[in-house]
C-alpha cells in the first residue's frame, strides 16, 4: 500500500511540473467551488435526515422482532405446533 501511494504521489508530482498552469487552474477552480458551495450545511442536511430516519426504522425493527418472538414462543402451547 505504501508503495502504491508513493507511485501515485510521484505521479500527481510529474503533471504538476509538466503542466503547472493546468494544476493552478484546477486548484483555483476547486477553491471557488468550495467557497460557493455550502458544504458543511449540505452535510448537515445529510446527517439530519439520516437520524430523522433512524428512530422510526429501528422501531419497525423493534416491532418485527417482538412479533416474531411472540410467534415463536406462543406457538409452543399450542398442540398443533
Amino acid at each position: 500500500m505504501q508503495n502504491n501511494l508513493q507511485s501515485q504521489w510521484n505521479e500527481y508530482q510529474r503533471l504538476l511540473q509538466d503542466d503547472p498552469l493546468k494544476a493552478g487552474l484546477v486548484a483555483f477552480s476547486a477553491g471557488l467551488l468550495f467557497s460557493l458551495v455550502p458544504i458543511h450545511r449540505l452535510i448537515g442536511l445529510l446527517l439530519k435526515l439520516v437520524l430523522f430516519a433512524v428512530k422510526p426504522t429501528l422501531l419497525v425493527l423493534g416491532g418485527i422482532k417482538a412479533f416474531e418472538y411472540a410467534q415463536q414462543y406462543g406457538n409452543k402451547g399450542n398442540p398443533g405446533s
